[in-house]
């Protein structure tokens, strides 16, 4: 199995909070797991992240 999950939004809607949750569960049934969080320019303004997983057995 290879498969990967991107989570986005803006900051403060649990998006890291969720991916790292998400990647725990992954680790814990035996899988291996790399897990990459980016947030967006605040200088742009809206700043916006996403957290990426990505699973393989």
């Amino acid at each position: 199995m290879d498969l990967t999950i991107r989570i986005s939004g803006a900051q403060g809607e649990g998006i890291e909070t969720t991916g790292r949750a998400l990647a725990t569960v992954f680790a814990k049934l035996g899988y291996h797991v790399f897990a990459y969080r980016q947030y967006g320019s605040i200088i742009k303004g809206n700043p916006a992240m996403f957290y990426q997983i990505r699973v393989s057995d």
